[in-house]
């Protein structure tokens, strides 16, 4: 398998590749990319890490719109595109076996806006943003958190918005209508920018808002009246202000306002898609009709983010202090959740709100002097607290629940890094990292039966409870790198990362100290250890970009999901004693054949293999699938992205351009945690392909460009049964082909 993956990844440098993420300059070589992911300005080829920077003029394309569509472009990258805001977000070099409802639910990948860091405890998804006003955005890739507060084992996403501008006014308008194969009317989004300097050189604000139609796909068994029901509209505001105290001090402030209302939720009351369409099961539930007496279902996201950023420009080193605040006052889960214990599909309505404020601070000192020493320095800060709270009910049993699970958490990191040249070849670094948390986990929980109020008070109350948990951790990173000559180096860094304890609910707590029982594995926390080999080269006179890079990691004490014997009920938790090693194998390049024509691809090949399992006599419901000497799962084990970028200027005064992309992953396997004792793996029906095409002119300001998604029209379940569906017989597909007319009139 390494050997056909090494000879695919060779053949891609004949291929045609990805949507070019860099330009060629006007020789047609390539044009070096600055990027700061490294807390400072460097071209992306002399960092000693695997770092990928997607340009504006991508985002700018119709098939880019949104987050997890960028995240095509990332090799070796487990996403999910259905549009979900549950399941949003990028599993990278195979976060995704970590299973991350078994632990704290904080996420293996850090977000971050503007180098800021966007944390919602609440529910470990990115921020909402769509790329409409971006500037950029960069993914690195392996643990960061010897350089950035959040600390992080699968990498991390930097998304820059586009600055103020301090001497020009601007402004640009865009408006897209889209149209779905199959689906009834139109999705569009409309959007503008204005930057305004109010006082030149000096002070200045920049304002963006969009709103967005997407008319979603799929129909509701039973219920033709019910048309798109996976419609959902979003409006996005961001408002950013800069002012220049002085010559070496700049204040910046934003504020920005998802507010997103769906229909049903993606992902949610799945009855079949094994014949390409999306068919959902109609609500059912007593509680669900009657919130929606006509059968649609509703759910609101509101969330916003605020942020202050300070910089101030010594002789000797640039400090910067940040600080972010997210607000989520709605997030709303009005779903029905379907199970099955061998008797057929049941039933479960579940109105839930997820309300949570999360708070970060950051100081940090990047030496900015010219000579063979450089180093940083840092300090964060977050506060935290959720108030998820609402009501379930099982018709079924008769049953109806009243749940809370507040959280209030604190946490503080110490991070720093140095570098040293030892010659003009090479050079070595070291950092590390000290992370410490506290958390307080309530629980609130009341019982009622058939004949009580649907949303209480119940009449069987629990008493509440309360958990307090510590966790601390020291990680660190070092490395060393040979630069034989200008175009290429060598580099060779380790690194570990940490992910927070496993939290159990309070009475599961309880019984395991009232049968005296202690779970497997160590307690604190799982770890990841990661050693990285990569090699960068310019070469073709400066006509091809590549990055090779080789991974290894290990890691300890993964939560899975199992079953232990404690009488007189089985309790189900989150338990470690799971080891693992997993080899990863990443390939990216960029080649300019002309001024005008450019290629890329980007690549990754993906394996793991189990060499620890709980041998303790009190686990009796591990699954049975995870084997010594076998895979993991959750990860597509071979990804390939592949495209042509053409982009030509007329005599006349018009260009014209032309992206296609390609994007293939193999489907991954998952474990049916209905069923511990299925010696096999339930995978994902189909691998995960999607084909992008976007052509188009501009003229002076304007900008017309037609673009089609998905453009083969697949409709296979790319994602295990597992993850969403009773006994695996469903999963999620892709919206079908759809057709984006988007017009841009650009005067920034």
């Amino acid at each position: 398998m390494k050997t056909l993956l090494m000879r695919s990844l060779l053949a891609a440098l004949v291929l045609p590749s990805s949507v070019s993420v860099v330009a060629a300059d006007e020789e047609g070589m390539v044009e070096e990319v600055i990027v700061s992911a490294t807390r400072r300005d460097v071209p992306i080829m002399d960092i000693p890490q695997s770092i990928q920077a997607i340009s504006s003029e991508t985002l700018e394309l119709p098939s880019f719109n949104n987050m997890n569509q960028v995240f095509n472009l990332v090799p070796g990258a487990t996403g999910f595109v259905a549009k979900s805001p549950q399941t949003e977000g990028i599993q990278m070099r195979g976060s995704g076996i970590t299973q991350s409802s078994a632990s704290d639910g904080s996420s293996p990948v850090g977000y971050y806006v503007d180098d800021i860091p966007y944390m919602d405890i609440s529910t470990p998804i990115p921020p909402p943003i769509g790329t409409f006003d971006l500037a950029s955005v960069e993914v690195i890739r392996g643990p960061q958190g010897t350089s950035y507060g959040q600390d992080s084992a699968g990498g991390s996403i930097i998304m820059r918005t586009s600055p103020v501008d301090l001497e020009n006014f601007g402004y640009k308008a865009r408006l897209g209508e889209t149209s779905v194969r199959d689906v009834e009317g139109f999705g569009y989004q409309a959007g503008g920018v204005v930057n305004v300097p109010i006082v030149k050189d000096t002070f200045g604000v920049r304002m963006s808002y969009q709103r967005e139609k997407d008319t979603g796909f799929g129909s509701v068994d039973t219920r033709p009246d019910i048309e798109n029901p996976l419609e959902y509209t979003r409006d996005s505001l961001r408002i950013k202000a800069l002012f220049n105290v002085a010559e070496n001090l700049s204040l910046e402030a934003s504020h920005s306002s998802w507010d997103t209302t769906y229909g049903f939720l993606p992902g949610t009351q799945v009855q079949d898609t094994s014949s390409g369409d999306m068919v959902l099961y109609p609500v059912s539930t007593g509680m669900l009709l009657e919130l929606f007496p006509d059968g649609n279902v509703e759910n609101e996201y509101e969330i916003s983010w605020t942020t202050f950023k300070a910089e101030w420009a010594l002789d000797f080193a640039d400090v910067t202090y940040s600080v972010g605040h997210v607000d989520t006052p709605k997030k709303e889960t009005n779903s029905e959740f379907i199970f099955d214990l061998g008797y057929g599909p049941l039933f479960s309505g579940v109105v839930f709100n997820q309300p949570a404020e999360s708070t970060t601070q950051e100081l940090r000192v990047v030496s900015n002097s010219v000579g063979s020493f450089r180093w940083l320095g840092g300090v964060s800060f977050m506060e935290a607290d959720s108030d998820a709270r609402g009501w379930t009910q099982t018709p079924a049993f008769f049953v109806s629940e009243q749940v809370a699970d507040p959280i209030e958490s604190e946490s503080m990191a110490l991070f720093g890094e140095i570098e040293y040249d030892l010659n003009e070849q090479w050079s070595v670094m070291g950092g590390l990292r000290y992370h410490d948390e506290e958390r307080t986990n309530y629980s609130e929980y009341a019982l009622g039966f058939a004949g009580e109020p649907t949303f209480g008070p119940f009449s069987m109350p629990s008493p509440d409870t309360s958990e307090d948990s510590e966790f601390s951790h020291v990680s660190y990173r070092v490395g060393v790198t040979w630069t034989p000559t200008e175009d290429g180096m060598v580099y060779l860094t380790r690194s570990t990362a940490n992910r927070a304890p496993i939290i159990l609910p309070q009475s599961s707590r309880i019984a395991l100290e009232n049968a005296n029982v202690v779970p497997p594995g160590d307690p604190d926390a799982s770890e990841l250890v990661n050693t990285e080999l990569g090699t960068k080269w310019m070469t073709l006179d400066d006509r091809l970009q590549l990055e090779l890079v080789y991974v290894h990691s290990e890691w300890n004490d993964l939560p899975v999901w199992a079953q232990l014997n404690i009488p007189p009920t089985p309790v189900s938790i989150a338990i470690g004693g799971t080891e693992a090693e997993v080899e990863i194998w990443e390939l990216a390049l960029y080649m300019q054949l002309s001024e005008t024509l450019s290629m890329s691809y980007a690549g990754a090949y993906t394996d793991s293999e189990i060499t620890g399992i709980p041998d303790d006599a009190s686990v009796t419901g591990y699954p049975a699938a995870l084997q010594v000497g076998g895979e993991l799962f959750n990860y597509s084990p071979v990804t390939h992205n592949i495209g042509l970028n053409y982009d030509r200027e007329l005599d006349n005064g018009w260009g014209i351009f032309a992206a296609l992309n390609y994007t293939t992953r193999d489907a991954p396997d998952g474990v049916n945690i209905f069923d511990l004792s299925a010696t096999e793996y339930v995978p994902a029906d189909s691998d995960y392909t999607n084909a992008s095409v976007n052509v188009g002119a501009r003229n002076g300001p304007w900008t017309f460009t037609l673009s089609v998604n998905n453009a083969t029209n697949h409709d296979g379940m790319y994602l295990p049964g597992s993850q969403d569906a009773v006994g695996g017989v469903v999963s999620l597909i892709q919206q079908p082909r759809s057709m984006t007319l988007q017009v841009t009139y650009d005067q920034m």
